[in-house]
């Protein structure tokens, strides 16, 4: 992640993604289609008795994560296809931070997906996290959304979901990060059930603004 992240701040790194994202396969489809190379080749090598070196892999992911994902410093950002991006927080490279830092740098991750989308002519974008299911961030970080997306010229029409129940499963991978994330996340937790948080997702569906309105920004 080290060097996804070093890779996606530089201009041919956030250049190579926006072109990335043109394309109707996102990073979970790259995923399957190394997935299944990998267990075709080793196949291969099984019935030619042949000793496969698993070094390709490790690159293939590498190269797929640099292209196909943004690294910011408190966000990263994953392609889904067809313009379409997910954004998810990144919460192992600031767990030294304060909440009111990580939420600064958050909003600068922001300025510079709003850029790479008008750019990159995105059409959706989603973001998901438990924070979210606290009523108060969601609306911050709608009109955040909002301001942030009309400088850079795109009107965004910000849609708030209803929490949902996270599942067993996906509240497990987030209890092994709790220790880590709990500057950020403080009283914002909710749990739907023992071992079972809450979550939220924001969907923001994007278009040019109007020549007349490029550049004005929405009141905070």
């Amino acid at each position: 992640m080290v060097v996804s992240s070093a890779f996606s701040r530089t201009p041919l790194g956030r250049q190579t993604f926006i072109l990335a994202s043109h394309s109707p396969l996102g990073l979970r489809h790259m995923f399957w289609i190394l997935l299944i190379a990998f267990l075709g080749i080793e196949f291969i090598s099984l019935s030619a008795k042949a000793v496969f070196d698993p070094l390709w892999l490790l690159l293939a992911v590498l190269l797929v994560l640099l292209v196909f994902s943004y690294s910011g410093r408190v966000l990263t950002v994953a392609n889904s296809g067809g313009r379409r991006w997910n954004v998810h927080l990144n919460v192992l490279r600031t767990r030294r931070q304060s909440s009111a830092v990580q939420w600064r740098g958050a909003f600068a991750d922001l300025d510079s997906i709003a850029h790479m989308a008008r750019a990159g002519r995105l059409n959706t974008l989603k973001l998901e996290s438990t924070l979210l299911v606290s009523d108060a961030t969601a609306q911050r970080l709608k009109r955040k959304l909002e301001r942030i997306f009309s400088k850079h010229g795109l009107v965004a029409n910000v849609v708030i979901n209803k929490p949902r129940a996270l599942g067993i499963v996906g509240s497990g991978f987030i209890h092994v990060l709790l220790a880590r994330q709990r500057q950020l996340k403080a009283h914002r937790i909710v749990h739907h059930a023992p071992l079972d948080l809450m979550t939220r997702m924001i969907e923001v569906e994007l278009s040019q603004a109007p020549r007349s309105l490029r550049g004005t920004e929405v009141a905070d």
